[in-house]
């Protein structure tokens, strides 16, 4: 609204102006005389400025019109110029094209047409260094990428490629330093940080924890996944001084207290207390974790600590435990276990009944086979029965991988199968999983390959 008006009064200002020069004239005619050569010319002033004013445009358009002959050559070489620009572009999107579709031997023929046609492309670098990864050219692969490094533009994509080329090699403190690098430039990039936390990771399992740099990370991870990813580290450590019983307490200690629910943790720390005497410490750390994630590794190491206690005061002391989560199937399974040690063969059947309607698996039916059997010796029948269902039912207990779904025969930082990080977790009976919480990390791909 306030700029039309404007226009409207810059227009009316313009029209005034002009009306009052033509009345102007119309008032004060005048002559205008001119004396060159032995000529002579007499006319109206008016006339005589629009004469002036209509040379001066013709010799405006004349000026205007050999410009633009001048520039003709000029304007064709960057005509030729921006075709060959468009047909560079073109060949850089279809040799990413070719990357996408995994056909690095295509997208490396795209590249070199292009690379005569736009050389100096802020983007050829980057594409032709992954084409070059892609198909195992190292070599050219990281001149390209530290090509792209040097230039303040590219530094992140240069950084990138070489982080992948380091771990693709397996040079975890080249890594290391690339790393340190881009978490400088993107410390909140999820790449980055999932990068950066596998590789503390390797660095760990190869034994150079020294040479972590990346520390600082942690304080721009969301609080859970900082204090898991570092329990993990810890963790580590601490497989690596089983035959140091001080120092591989205080490690999981130190994990422990980042990550209380994580049962590994919690089991063995338990155990170490246990074997120092402190047994009211060991049922405690079990009782804080049982609140969290309840699980059927947590009752074995609560009853490690009563072997000198008779079955049924066992199952009375278990009772305190299942209590700090009585819902839980695995509160059920653990019951029924340590009636079955007690021979209270009636308190076995009524802990396994809820899990039973979940659905049939082997553990579950075999139990109730061998209650059965124990209860009547003299009718097999029953026992057959429950042998027979647990024939046909799975075995869905166990440490189950969330990436690749592989079974895995107890607890690992690491996937035995796909090697990826942070991503077991316990499945019982059928439908049921419990997420504890050492699965807060962040989940890390092993393929060293993606962009």
């Amino acid at each position: 609204m306030t700029a039309g008006w404007l226009y409207g009064t810059r227009f009316f200002l313009q029209l005034s102006l002009v009306c009052c020069i033509g009345i102007l004239f119309v008032l004060f005619p005048g002559d205008a005389s001119l004396r060159w050569l032995g000529f002579s010319l007499e006319m109206p002033i008016a006339v005589m400025l629009a004469v002036f004013f209509a040379t001066m445009a013709c010799l405006i358009l004349l000026h205007h019109f050999w410009r633009k002959l001048l520039d003709i050559p000029k304007r064709r070489n960057e005509y030729v110029q921006r075709k060959k620009y468009l047909r560079g572009e073109d060949l850089l999107l279809e040799s990413l094209t070719a990357i996408v579709a995994q056909q690095p031997e295509e997208a490396q023929g795209a590249i070199k047409s292009a690379e005569s046609l736009i050389p100096d492309h802020n983007l050829f670098s980057f594409v032709a260094g992954q084409a070059a990864f892609m198909a195992k050219d190292f070599e050219n692969a990281e001149i390209y990428f530290k090509q792209l490094e040097q230039n303040d533009k590219t530094k992140f994509f240069g950084l990138h490629g070489l982080i992948l080329l380091a771990l693709n090699q397996k040079d975890w403190i080249y890594a290391e330093t690339l790393l340190q690098k881009a978490v400088a430039l993107r410390p909140d990039s999820p790449w980055v940080q999932q990068k950066v936390l596998k590789n503390q990771l390797n660095l760990i399992l190869s034994g150079q924890e020294s040479q972590i740099q990346t520390k600082n990370l942690y304080r721009f991870l969301p609080k859970e996944k900082a204090n898991a990813h570092q329990a993990m580290l810890l963790w580590l450590k601490a497989e690596r001084q089983k035959y140091d019983p001080a120092l591989f307490h205080d490690l999981c200690q130190q994990a422990y207290d980042l990550v209380p629910g994580n049962v590994i943790f919690a089991v063995k720390l338990s155990e170490s207390y246990h074997r120092r005497g402190d047994t009211k410490k060991a049922q405690k750390i079990i009782g804080v974790t049982y609140k969290i994630s309840p699980h059927r590794l947590l009752g074995d190491a609560w009853s490690g600590m009563l072997l000198d206690v008779k079955p049924v005061e066992q199952y009375r002391s278990l009772e305190s435990l299942s209590q700090l989560n009585p819902s839980h199937p695995e509160s059920s399974w653990i019951m029924a276990v340590a009636a079955v040690r007690a021979h209270l063969w009636g308190q076995a059947k009524s802990h396994l009944t809820p899990l039973l309607e979940y659905g049939d698996s082997q553990l579950i039916c075999n139990l109730m086979a061998e209650i059965e059997e124990k209860q009547f010796p003299d009718a097999p029948e029953a026992s057959r029965l429950w042998l027979k269902r647990a024939s046909k039912a799975p075995h869905t207990e166990g440490w189950y991988c969330k990436a690749c779904h592989t079974k895995a025969d107890d607890w690992k930082v690491l996937c035995p199968a796909c090697n990826h990080m942070g991503t077991l977790e316990w499945q019982t009976i059928p439908g049921i999983n419990i997420e504890p919480e050492q699965q807060l990390l962040l989940q890390t791909d092993s393929s060293l390959s993606e962009f």
